[in-house]
């Protein structure tokens, strides 16, 4: 739960959140963002920017009561970001022939 907490801060300076009333419930969305998106894109830290901010994001919808509405206005972030995710191993290059 630590690289949650560490990640608290920046996300209610996001929200502009300023009180500590919400924490609780701060941490539980950002908890659930980062797994919900983990298992759209793949595994990743939050010190990538990318995924933090897509994390983010996904908990401001959430704050908002509009969560149904993150994957469609987000499609397109999370499928990219969800490539970036993606290891091509040697085997899987392709090789070009000269």
């Amino acid at each position: 739960m630590k690289v949650y907490n560490d990640a608290l801060q920046p996300l209610k300076d996001y929200l502009h959140i300023t009180n500590a009333s919400d924490d609780k419930n701060i941490l539980s969305l950002l908890e659930t963002s980062h797994t919900t998106l983990q298992r759209w894109c793949g595994s990743f830290d939050l010190d990538n920017q990318e995924g933090k901010q897509l994390v983010f994001d996904y908990v401001r919808y959430m704050r908002a009561g509009a969560s149904e509405y993150f994957y469609k206005n987000f499609e397109s972030q999370i499928s990219s970001f969800g490539f970036s995710l993606m290891e091509v191993s040697s085997d899987d290059e392709i090789s070009t022939k000269e």
